[in-house]
C-alpha cells in the first residue's frame, strides 16, 4: 500500500488505460483519487459511487489551472490524450504543461505521463521525422517530449513510451480499437498463413501497464523515461499464432510482401498518411523494454496467445 500518498490526481479515467489505472489505484492503495473527466457518465457506475473517488468534471484545455486547486495532491497520473482534431496540441502540449506547473512542488512528489513508443528509434531517441511527418497526435507528443527535455517540471517526472496497447472488457474498461477489431480480423486469419513479411513489435496490455505504473508510484522509484512492454515479437510469429487461433492449417508456401510494399504504398496513398508510410518502412524497432516482472509483478498477458485467448 502507498501509505505515504494521500491524494492522487488522475486524468483520462474514462479511457482504456485510465480506467485500468483507476482500478489498480483502488486495489493497491488507500489514496483518495480525484478523477478529472469531461464525461462522467462514461465512468463505470461502481467507481462514480466509490467513497475514495472524487469527480472533477471539465475540459483540461478550457479549465483555469490555478495553483490553489492543486496544492493538495501528492501525485499526478496523466494519461488523458487527444488523438486528433483541433484540441490535439491544446491538450497534449499546452494544457499538460500548465497542469504540471499548477502542482505544488512542496507537496506533489511524482508525475506520471504517457507518450508513445512510435516516436522512438532503437536508441530511444525521438525520430526527427516525428516532428515533420507525424500526424497531429504524433507531432504533439514529439513536441511535448522535446519541451520536457528542455524545461523539465519542478516535480520528478516519469515519462512512459508504451508500444501497442491492448485491453478493455466493454464494461468497466473501454476496448481499444485493436482489441475491438480482433474478432472481425480473425475472419481473414487463414490468409495470414500464406504471407511473409519482415518486422516485429512490442505490445502491452493496459492492465499490465497500470500495474507497473502503480508499483512505481507506490515504491517511489526514481523518475525515468521508459518503454513499458512485453518482449519483441516477430510479425511472422504473430500472424502464425493468429492463424492457429482461427483453426487454420499450416501453409506449405509463403508470399513475401516486401517487394510489394512500394506498390502498396502508392495504391493506398490517399488512405495512408506520411507517418503511416514512414512507419511501414520502420517496422522492426526493438526497444529496451521494462516489464511488470522487473518490479516483482506477474504479467497477466505476457504473450500474444494470451491476448487472442482473451479477446477472440
Amino acid at each position: 500500500m502507498c501509505l505515504s500518498l494521500k491524494r492522487v490526481l488522475l486524468t483520462g479515467a474514462t479511457g482504456c488505460l485510465g480506467s485500468y489505472l483507476l482500478a489498480e489505484l483502488l486495489a493497491q492503495t488507500d489514496c483518495q483519487i480525484t478523477v478529472w473527466v469531461r464525461q462522467p457518465e462514461r465512468l463505470w457506475p461502481v467507481w462514480r459511487q466509490h467513497p475514495r473517488v472524487r469527480l472533477r468534471v471539465g475540459d483540461l484545455c478550457q479549465a483555469s489551472l490555478q495553483k490553489d486547486l492543486f496544492r493538495h495532491f501528492d501525485a499526478l497520473i496523466h494519461p488523458a490524450v487527444a488523438w486528433g482534431g483541433a484540441q490535439t496540441f491544446s491538450l497534449n502540449v499546452h494544457a499538460t504543461r500548465r497542469l504540471f506547473a499548477a502542482l505544488d512542488p512542496e507537496r506533489c512528489r511524482q508525475i506520471h505521463c504517457f507518450s508513445t513508443a512510435s516516436l522512438l528509434d532503437a536508441r530511444h531517441q525521438i525520430w526527427p521525422q516525428a516532428h515533420t511527418l507525424g500526424t497531429d497526435y504524433i507531432r504533439s507528443k514529439a513536441a511535448l517530449a522535446a519541451l520536457l527535455q528542455q524545461q523539465p517540471p519542478a516535480i520528478p517526472l516519469t515519462l512512459y513510451y508504451p508500444p501497442l496497447i491492448v485491453g478493455g472488457d466493454g464494461a468497466a474498461h473501454p476496448l481499444t480499437p485493436l482489441t475491438a477489431g480482433l474478432p472481425q480480423a480473425l475472419r481473414f486469419a487463414p490468409l495470414l498463413q500464406y504471407l511473409s513479411v519482415d518486422g516485429g513489435l512490442h505490445f502491452i496490455h493496459a492492465a499490465d501497464l497500470a500495474a507497473l505504473v502503480v508499483r512505481r508510484l507506490c515504491t517511489g522509484i526514481a523518475p525515468a523515461a521508459l518503454v513499458p512492454g512485453q518482449n519483441w515479437c516477430s510479425v511472422m510469429d504473430l500472424m502464425a499464432a493468429t492463424a492457429r487461433s482461427a483453426g487454420a492449417a499450416r501453409a506449405n508456401w509463403k508470399l513475401p510482401l516486401q517487394p510489394a510494399l512500394p506498390a502498396l504504398c502508392y495504391a493506398l496513398q490517399r488512405q495512408m498518411s506520411a507517418w503511416d508510410r514512414f512507419s511501414l518502412h520502420v517496422r522492426s524497432t526493438r526497444y529496451q523494454v521494462v516489464r511488470p516482472e522487473d518490479y516483482g509483478l506477474t504479467s497477466r498477458y505476457p504473450r500474444w496467445t494470451d491476448i487472442l485467448a482473451a479477446y477472440t
